[in-house]
C-alpha cells in the first residue's frame, strides 16, 4: 500500500511532467515549484495564475490553452484529481 508521502511524490512527478511538456522557461518552472510548496496551493492553480502574468513569453500557446481549459473543467466540477 502506498503511503501518503509516496502518493504526494507521484503527484509532484506528474505535475513536473505536465510543466515540462509545456516547455516553460526553466526559471518559471522552478518558481512554480517553490510557490506550490511554500503556499500549499495546488500546482494546477498556480500554473493558471502564473501563465496569466507571463502569457506573452509562453512558447506553446495552444498547449497552454488546453491546460487552462482542463483546469477550468476540474475547478468547475469541484474535484481535485
Amino acid at each position: 500500500m502506498a503511503t501518503k508521502r509516496e502518493g504526494a511524490k507521484a503527484k509532484t512527478s506528474a505535475d513536473d511532467r505536465q510543466l515540462f511538456s509545456l516547455r516553460l522557461p526553466r526559471v518559471l518552472h522552478a518558481q512554480l515549484g517553490v510557490l506550490a510548496r511554500g503556499r500549499g496551493q495546488r500546482l494546477n492553480e498556480l500554473i493558471v495564475e502564473v501563465l496569466q502574468h507571463h502569457w506573452e513569453r509562453v512558447p506553446e500557446r495552444a498547449a497552454v490553452e488546453k491546460l487552462l481549459q482542463a483546469s477550468a473543467k476540474v475547478t468547475a466540477s469541484g474535484t481535485d484529481e
